[in-house]
């Protein structure tokens, strides 16, 4: 996604400096992940366009709400949502300013659609505290075994997602009376929540304490700064680099 910003005239070269820097907000506005899928929806309206012989750009409100007709059956109603969304920024990015995704008759279309099919979401199913300790008693004793362990408890205490428990560093970590505080990076779910606290206890059971297995985790690899969990190779050495990739 490009937006063009222009200046009519020279500008001072503080001014420069504003244009390259919200340029590069403009850049990070979404993340990469939701690019891809943009791309990914866009070219699969593309092919509907193409087999049928209809014009995408600019599309009329007909066709988009004959595509949502014909994808009504493959996909749920978030994924024919965020299709909209992706017809609507392609729009946008090359200068459209009125969207055939707000067109009456695509979103009545939509609306039918939606209470057809239904918009139940199918989630996944959270881990629960059994599941955890049978997963964290076949840890090995080894500093991966540990780095596991840790990385499991603390995921669960924290109810974190993965990109969110691999930005993790030490000088995120607040030790308190009660336990630590954490300091969330990132969190793909809310990007404006990054930046947000998040207390762990110590828990009443050594076998299954998130912060003791941290402690040992932490000592075991000698790490005192930059990133908690991280790539472990089979002689034990430990990585600079975090063992998730973050996204």
């Amino acid at each position: 996604m490009q937006y063009l910003i222009v200046p009519h005239n020279p500008l001072p070269a503080d001014l420069e400096a504003l244009v390259a820097k919200t340029r590069a907000f403009i850049a990070v506005s979404k993340s990469a992940n939701t690019l891809r899928g943009y791309k990914s929806d866009w070219a699969d309206f593309l092919s509907f366009t193409a087999e049928h012989q209809l014009i995408a750009l600019p599309a009329e409100p007909a066709t988009v709400a004959l595509y949502l007709t014909s994808r009504s059956s493959s996909l749920a109603a978030a994924s024919l949502a965020r299709r909209l969304t992706s017809i609507s920024s392609k729009h946008r990015d090359a200068g459209y300013l009125e969207s055939p995704t707000r067109h009456p008759l695509v979103t009545i279309t939509f609306r039918g659609i939606r209470r057809e099919i239904g918009t139940a979401q199918d989630f996944k199913q959270a881990l629960l505290s059994p599941e955890i300790r049978r997963i964290v008693d076949c840890c090995p004793e080894t500093l991966a075994g540990l780095r596991d362990k840790a990385l499991c408890l603390c995921s669960y205490a924290m109810a974190a997602r993965r990109s969110e428990t691999a930005a993790l560093r030490v000088e995120d970590l607040r030790a308190v009376p009660e336990g630590i505080v954490l300091t969330i990076r990132k969190s793909k779910v809310d990007v404006e929540a990054a930046g947000s606290k998040v207390g762990i206890p110590y828990g009443a059971d050594d076998a299954t304490c998130p912060i003791r297995a941290l402690q040992r985790y932490l000592k075991g690899a000698g790490i005192v700064s930059g990133p908690i969990f991280r790539a472990i190779d089979q002689k034990g050495r430990v990585s600079s680099l975090a063992c998730i990739r973050i996204r």
